[in-house]
């Protein structure tokens, strides 16, 4: 036994003698890595690597900067190491190991966004060793527990033992010198109890060490998820980057928008880490545009063009490494999809938002319209302007600017517009929310138009497409929906009359003439668009071009199907890419119109700050519907 407990004293670690310290190495400065990310973001894009993790791996040898996919370091001093029993004191350990194992409740819905704070880094690397100085903690409980029972088992059997001994010598003795037999009997009686309880004991302890035994192969399985917790939180403990950065520091009240939080003076207090001071972090954040409105969670952007950026929505993956992750099913609750949501909502699911706030930005998220009117109309920063980043699956990035952006309140039906359209180069990606003569058909440009549009979703349609304005009798005496030329070239008449006389409420029909429900996401349809950021994401393995969706509808008469072609992928037309491509990434962001940075300037960059490629920057061939 002594053996067995001397093993699992050594197996789980528990010499705190000559204990390391931990060691913190010094690391590349934020400028300088920014400065790798960029070269190597550009060197990407021009074809000289195949990936950022190649070129990182050889300008970034020594991984001073966290990878291909790390931002910029914000290092925190952290001196807690579970694994070495360097623990903080006054820990408690029953919070993390209690000695009554509770009752486990059922689990609850998983919240479709946080509502408390997000975790970073730091934060998880505290809880981790927290856990594991509470189980070392109890496991030496354990330790010791096991010695007082081997020092009392021992004690016991060599007394009992010694016992047997003197019985034996007595036994001997009388059998010399009596011949009783009650005696003889009695003697025979006691040294039967002894010899039975030496069997007992010797059986309790065989069956103590197989309880050790079993215990020690549990604390061995906690021990490797302990050590592989250990391993996934190193590169926290290294540089733990803080994403949540709640109110409490900002005054105590969520702020309007997230260019209050980059002008708040938090950020040039003394206490704060070096990387902060007179940096504003991009990170989640708790806003609240307006007093009727609840506090909500969104992802401020304080690098992008400087800062100040409030991100209103974002859909899809930055990297095609991610689709199988984005492209997992959406209903499973046993592993929810934390990167693709349901863009299928009714009116209530977009009036309020729905999506995560991911502090990587990897998750699909809709403020909510209420939340973008509160932002963009009537706001006490005066006007404001829309940035829209898009993507594509060869790793271009492009974007442009809308320098007047109003989202108008539920009793206008959220009515958009969008003007002053503004790009830089072949970065810019063309104001397709003034729509795209596609097949050079001038009245597409018109009809694509999502400027000036009101909001349609599944369930509220307020679009101009299959729309009508009064109704008619056919020759069978059925009244059907009047539509105006294109929309008959378009078949919607047909389709009306193959629904038949319930075609005011046939689904089918509504899904048919319907740009939301066509699209499977709600959006400002025109005769559908030009420029649908909220489009579904498609992949075939190398790009985004997908098979056109074939909507059908058949007539209860006639059993004749109306058929037609439509493109429900998220679209940007003036890139030129055609219907049928999907882009990968889109996003859009807000900030004032009269946003200055702490520099005092306006700078544009791509996303995170990272600096523009100057050919790029200055090539406007191909430029329809941009300006430089």
């Amino acid at each position: 036994m002594k053996l067995i407990l001397s093993l699992l004293g050594v197996g789980l670690g528990l010499e705190t003698a000559n204990q390391p310290e931990v060691i913190k190495r010094e690391r590349r400065s934020i400028d300088e890595c920014n400065e790798i990310r960029g070269m190597c973001s550009n060197d990407v894009n021009d074809g000289i690597y195949d990936n950022m993790a190649d070129c990182m791996s050889e300008m970034d040898f020594n991984n001073d900067c966290g990878g291909a996919d790390a931002s910029a370091s914000q290092c925190q001093d952290y001196k807690m190491d579970g694994f070495n029993l360097s623990c903080p004191p006054g820990l408690d350990a029953d919070h993390f190991w209690p000695m009554v194992r509770p009752d486990l409740a059922p689990k609850g819905p998983r919240p479709l966004a946080p509502k408390e704070q997000c975790i970073n880094g730091c934060d998880l690397a505290e809880e981790v060793d927290q856990f594991a100085c509470s189980y070392f903690q109890r496991v030496q409980n354990l330790h010791q527990l096991f010695e007082e029972l081997e020092e009392f088992l021992e004690s016991d059997l060599e007394e009992i033992i010694e016992f047997k001994r003197q019985f034996v010598r007595r036994y001997r003795e009388v059998t010399k010198k009596t011949r009783s037999m009650d005696k003889m009997q009695l003697i025979q009686q006691t040294i039967g109890e002894v010899v039975d309880t030496v069997q007992d004991n010797e059986r309790l302890i065989a069956q103590l060490d197989g309880e050790i035994g079993n215990i020690e192969a549990e604390i061995s399985t906690v021990e490797l998820e302990l050590t592989n917790l250990h391993q996934f939180c190193k590169v926290g403990k290294d540089c733990a980057k803080q994403c949540y950065f709640g109110p409490e520091d900002f005054g105590g009240k969520p702020l309007r928008d997230c260019a209050e939080y980059y002008n708040h003076n938090f950020w040039s207090k003394p206490s704060n880490p070096t990387e902060w001071y007179g940096k504003p972090q991009s990170g989640v954040y708790l806003i609240q545009p307006r007093p009727d409105l609840k506090p909500k969670m969104v992802y401020c952007d304080q690098k992008t063009d400087g800062g100040g950026w409030t991100v209103i929505q974002h859909k899809g993956i930055s990297n095609s490494s991610l689709w199988e992750q984005y492209s997992a099913p959406i209903d499973d609750p046993d592993a929810p999809n934390q990167y693709q949501a349901n863009w299928a909502q009714p009116m209530s699911g977009y009036k309020n938002g729905f999506g995560w706030v991911s502090c990587n930005g990897e998750a699909d998220y809709w403020m909510g319209l209420d939340y973008m009117n509160a932002l963009t109309m009537g706001a006490a920063s005066g006007n404001v302007k829309l940035r829209i980043d898009i993507k594509d699956w060869d790793n271009r990035d492009y974007w442009g600017y809308y320098n007047t952006f109003v989202i108008r309140d539920e009793r206008s039906d959220y009515r958009m517009t969008a003007r002053g359209y503004d790009g830089v180069g072949s970065y810019s990606i063309g104001d397709a929310w003034d729509g795209m003569a596609f097949e050079g058909n001038a009245k597409n440009k018109r009809y694509t138009r999502s400027n000036g549009m009101k909001f349609s979703t599944k369930d509220v349609d307020n679009d101009r497409f299959c729309y009508y304005t009064r109704t008619i009798r056919n020759n069978y005496g059925m009244e059907l929906p009047k539509y105006n030329a294109d929309d008959k070239a378009a078949r919607c008449e047909d389709a009306a009359a193959a629904a038949g006389r319930d075609w005011k409420t046939d689904k089918t029909l509504a899904s048919w003439g319907s740009c939301a429900g066509q699209d499977g996401s709600g959006f400002w349809y025109n005769r559908c668009s030009a420029g649908n950021v909220n489009g579904k994401v498609y992949f075939n393995g190398e790009n985004g071009y997908y098979q056109l969706k074939e909507l059908a509808i058949e007539n209860e008469f006639t059993h004749e199907s109306i058929m037609r072609d439509h493109d429900d992928g998220m679209i940007w037309g003036t890139l030129n890419k055609g219907r049928d491509y999907s882009f990968m990434l889109s996003e859009m962001r807000v900030r004032p119109q009269n946003f200055v940075t702490k520099a005092g300037d306006i700078t544009r960059t791509r996303l995170n700050g990272t600096p523009m490629d100057d050919e790029r920057a200055e090539d406007n061939s191909n430029n329809q519907g941009r300006r430089g």
